[in-house]
């Protein structure tokens, strides 16, 4: 016959989720064990839902690394349907991960992101970025961003032509 009045209270919720798994003695045992404690379906309700939740966040990050989406190389390119919620200081939009060499090189996927807020103030973009979908890669924000590129690249290519023309 099992002893659980040793165990804590985290083990004996972990086992009562179990329980198909347990002989019809074990079962019993458990179960005076819990009631001895005062453990409440509400408590076993919250333990199952907190233990879901960290079974998912342990598959999403073994899903997704976050160096698989963004690297020196590769990065987040534009914003599309951005939906801001000054509230909670986060932000959703649509994007598209690609090669970076300077300038925008190949697109590899595009994505429906949340992350927190860029303030005016902070040059850098937060590191933390939650990939919400998967989409098909968006052929006119990616034509865009090279046309942004492209003119980007002509306005300096004047500018240095100038210089160089420039007498003093």
């Amino acid at each position: 016959m099992p002893d659980y009045q040793y165990l804590a209270q985290d083990e004996l919720l972990n086992l009562a989720q179990q329980r198909d798994q347990l002989t019809d003695e074990a079962r019993v045992e458990l179960d005076s064990e819990i009631s001895k404690r005062g453990i409440g379906t509400a408590e076993m309700v919250s333990y199952a839902r907190e233990l879901l939740a960290r079974q998912k966040a342990v598959e999403r990050r073994a899903k997704r690394s976050k160096n698989f989406y963004e690297t020196s190389n590769k990065r987040f390119i534009g914003k599309r349907n951005r939906k801001p919620d000054p509230r909670s200081r986060v932000e959703e939009f649509d994007t598209t991960s690609g090669f970076v060499f300077w300038i925008p090189a190949s697109p590899i996927g595009s994505y429906r992101i949340r992350r927190r807020f860029r303030r005016w103030w902070n040059p850098c973009p937060p590191r933390r970025v939650h990939i919400l979908k998967t989409r098909p890669r968006d052929w006119e924000q990616i034509l865009l961003t090279w046309v942004k590129a492209a003119a980007a690249l002509l306005v300096l290519g004047l500018v240095l032509l100038a210089a160089l023309n420039f007498h003093w």
